[in-house]
């Protein structure tokens, strides 16, 4: 199973809505998304495919209040159809690419089938 390149695959898809996405939280760069492993389930027969639950937090710079939120809701605007977005909800994420500042975000999860060949939507 290559949870990697699963990680990349949701980055990219991210990334094709128009909004910078990375799986390295040491490298992220606001405003964007990170992707972020949450859980694997074993729930397939057989073990060779898995549904694996990602997070996605995208983050807006702190220039703001008014401002981050327009930015988010920009940014969600851009990804909710392609990925699927259900339920938002709000959150502080402390990057350690910015001096650990805490940064307005907004966070869903997406959900994939991860298999030893391939990863689908």
């Amino acid at each position: 199973m290559r949870l990697g390149t699963a990680a990349h695959q949701v980055a990219d898809m991210i990334e094709d809505c128009g909004v910078d996405a990375w799986v390295d939280g040491e490298r992220f760069r606001a405003p964007g998304a990170l992707v972020m492993l949450q859980s694997v389930e074993y729930d397939r027969l057989g073990g060779a495919a898995h549904t694996v639950t990602w997070t996605v937090v995208l983050v807006a710079c702190d220039h703001g209040p008014t401002e981050a939120l327009d930015d988010l809701g920009d940014m969600l605007a851009k990804v909710e159809d392609r990925l699927g977005v259900e339920r938002v909800e709000p959150v502080a994420y402390t990057s350690p690419a910015h001096g650990r500042a805490e940064l307005p975000g907004l966070q869903f999860t997406r959900t994939t089938t991860v298999s030893d060949d391939e990863t689908e939507e």
